[in-house]
C-alpha cells in the first residue's frame, strides 16, 4: 500500500507541477471532462428523506454583496431548519471576517476549508464510488491546494448540496464537488460576467464551459441581465441559469433612529444642505467619476449641496486627486467602509449610482427599503430591482446631464421625492424579502435533489 500511495503521490506532484499556472492544459479539461461524461451517464441513487445538509462556498466573508447575500441565505435557510455549514477559502478574520458575527448570531458555523495530507486523501479513494482519482490529479497547479482543501471538508460533512459564490470560488468548489460526488453542486454566478471586470482571468473559460456539462451542476445568477451576459460569454443558452433575486432581512435592516441621522449629518456638515449618497465599492466598473460629475452639476444648479462616498477600491486615490483638482473638497467626503451604513442612506437626500455594471446592487434596494430616493444607470440588472418613473429615476449610463436633472428635480420638488420614497418601501417589502429568497432557494435546491 505504501509503495502505491508514493507512486500516486508522485504522479499527483509531476502532474500539478507540469500544468502551469493557467489550468490550460487541454489534458487536465479532458481528463475531467471525461469523468464528468462517464458521471452523467449513471442512474442516481433517491435521495434520502429530509432536509439535505448544505455547504456555502466563498473565498472570504468581506463587506461585500455577495458575502452579505450568502449571510442571509445560510442564516435564512438555517433558521428553516436545515444543516448549513459556511467555508471560506481564507481565514474568515479581520476585515475577511466582516459577516462572521452575523453567522454566530443566527447559529451557522463557519470556518475556512482546511487542507488535509494528500496521504490521507488518497487513502481514502473508497469514499470516491466510481470516480477515478485521476480527477484530482488533473486539477491545475493554481487551484490545487484549494480544491484539496474543500475535498477534505466535503469528505467529512457529505453533504447533499454545496452551493458557491463568485467566479473563483465556483471553478473550486465545482471540481472539489465533483470529485466527492455531492449530488447538488450550485454554481452561483453574481453581476455581469468576469470578463468586465479588472480581476477576470482566462482559465476562468474553460473551466466553466466544463463544469457546466455536469448533469449535477446547476447556474445561478441574480438578474437576467447577469445571467444573459453569463450565456453570451460561455456560448450558452441564458435558460440554463436560474435567477434567483437578493433578499432583505428586515429584521436586521434598522431604520436609524432621527437623533442619529441628525448627528451624521451635521458631523459633514450637512445639517441645512441636501445631501446625496453614493454607496459603492470605488472601482471603474462603478464610474465614480461620473457620480462626482453629477455631484458638480448639481451644485451648479441648486447651490450647495454634501455629498459622501462610503467604500473603499482601487480608484480611491484617483478619486480624492478628482475632488481636489475641482474644488470639491467641501462638498464630497469620502467615508471609507462604515458600520453604519443604514444612518448613512437614511440620512441622503437621495442616493445616486452611476454604475456601468451591476446584479442587484444591495445599497440601491436597503435604500429604498429606507424610504430615500434613488438616480441611476441602467446598468445590468439594476432596472430589475427598480422601477423607473415610480421608485426611482433611471438613465442611460454616462448620461450627465440626465442624472443630475433626476438628482435636482428630487431635491427641489419634497412631494415627488416622498413619492419615490414611498413606492420603492413598498416595492422591496412586496417582492424583495428574504422569505422569498429563502422559498426559491429551497425550491430550487428540492428539484434538483428529487
Amino acid at each position: 500500500m505504501t509503495g502505491w500511495i508514493n507512486k500516486l503521490l508522485s504522479r499527483i506532484r509531476s502532474g500539478r507541477s507540469g500544468h502551469g499556472q493557467n489550468g490550460h492544459n487541454p489534458i487536465c479539461l479532458e481528463t475531467i471532462e471525461n469523468a464528468i461524461g462517464r458521471d452523467n451517464q449513471k442512474v442516481r441513487a433517491p435521495a434520502p428523506a429530509g432536509h439535505p445538509r448544505i455547504i456555502h462556498y466563498i473565498g472570504q466573508l468581506g463587506p461585500g454583496g455577495a458575502e452579505r447575500q450568502l449571510c442571509y441565505t445560510a442564516a435564512g435557510l438555517h433558521g428553516r431548519g436545515y444543516d448549513v455549514t459556511v467555508l471560506t477559502t481564507s481565514r474568515p478574520s479581520g476585515e475577511l471576517g466582516y459577516y462572521l458575527p452575523y453567522l454566530k448570531e443566527h447559529g451557522v458555523p463557519a470556518h475556512s476549508a482546511r487542507s488535509a495530507p494528500l496521504e490521507k486523501l488518497i487513502t481514502r479513494k473508497n469514499t470516491l464510488p466510481g470516480i477515478d482519482f485521476d480527477v484530482l490529479q488533473a486539477v491545475p497547479a493554481n487551484l490545487f491546494d484549494q480544491v484539496a482543501a474543500l475535498v477534505n471538508e466535503l469528505l467529512t460533512i457529505e453533504p447533499g448540496i454545496l452551493h458557491c459564490w463568485l467566479d473563483h470560488s465556483n471553478i473550486i468548489g465545482g471540481l472539489a464537488g465533483f470529485i466527492t460526488g455531492v449530488p447538488g453542486i450550485f454554481l452561483g454566478c453574481r453581476n455581469m460576467n468576469p470578463t468586465n471586470f479588472p480581476f477576470y482571468e482566462p482559465w476562468l473559460d474553460p473551466w466553466y464551459k466544463t463544469l457546466m456539462k455536469s448533469s449535477r451542476v446547476v447556474m445561478l445568477n441574480n438578474s437576467r441581465a447577469g445571467a444573459e451576459d453569463y450565456a453570451r460569454w460561455l456560448g450558452a443558452s441564458p435558460s440554463t441559469f436560474h435567477v434567483i433575486y437578493n433578499g432583505l432581512d428586515f429584521g436586521t435592516l434598522r431604520v436609524p433612529p432621527k437623533n442619529e441621522v441628525r448627528t451624521f449629518r451635521t458631523s459633514i456638515g450637512a445639517h441645512d444642505k441636501p445631501l446625496i449618497g453614493g454607496i459603492f465599492r470605488i472601482g471603474p466598473e462603478k464610474r465614480p467619476f461620473d457620480f462626482l460629475s453629477v455631484i458638480d452639476r448639481v451644485q451648479e444648479r441648486i447651490g450647495t449641496v454634501r455629498a459622501v462616498i462610503a467604500g473603499t477600491g482601487i480608484l480611491e486615490n484617483e478619486v480624492g486627486k478628482f475632488i481636489r483638482s475641482h474644488g470639491l473638497e467641501d462638498t464630497v467626503k469620502l467615508l471609507g467602509v462604515r458600520s453604519d451604513i443604514y444612518t448613512v442612506i437614511r440620512a441622503c437626500d437621495l442616493i445616486l449610482h452611476t454604475s456601468e455594471n451591476d446584479g442587484n446592487p444591495n445599497a440601491l434596494m436597503e435604500a429604498q427599503y429606507l424610504g430615500v430616493p434613488v438616480v441611476a444607470t441602467r446598468a445590468g440588472g439594476t432596472p430589475e430591482i427598480l422601477s423607473d418613473g415610480v421608485s426611482a429615476l433611471l438613465h442611460p449610463v454616462g448620461d450627465i446631464e440626465g442624472l443630475a436633472s433626476s438628482a435636482v428635480s428630487i431635491l427641489s420638488d419634497r412631494t415627488k421625492a416622498a413619492h419615490l420614497a414611498e413606492a420603492g418601501h413598498r416595492l422591496m417589502k412586496e417582492k424583495f424579502s428574504l422569505d422569498r429568497m429563502i422559498d426559491d432557494m429551497i425550491q430550487l435546491y428540492s428539484g434538483v435533489i428529487r
